[in-house]
């Protein structure tokens, strides 16, 4: 299946407008999220867990090829990436 979203890693921004979450490589904004919008701790926590979308979703393909494999079903690799996918997504440093 091809891929259809800007590959990772997204950068998160605080902004005058919000927060920006967006491609370092290209420097292409992938979203905004607008502080008016909602409550400005909700609109950080959103951004943060949009930013790490492209982290998540490599962390948990690793986890998940990994099913059904001889071997460390969750190798340590796998599992540390895992933890610092959901730790960017949480807005901490693991």
């Amino acid at each position: 299946m091809e891929k259809k979203h800007t590959k990772g890693p997204w950068e998160l921004q605080k902004t005058d407008r919000g927060y920006v979450i967006g491609d370092p490589i290209t420097e292409y904004d992938i979203c905004t999220i607008k502080c008016h919008t909602s409550p400005p701790a909700s609109a950080k926590c959103n951004a943060e867990l949009i930013s790490a979308s492209p982290d998540l979703l490599d962390a948990l393909t690793d986890l998940v090829g990994g099913c059904g494999k001889e071997g460390d079903l969750f190798s340590g690799e796998a599992m540390q990436k895992a933890r610092e996918a959901i730790a960017k997504a949480e807005g901490r440093a693991l």
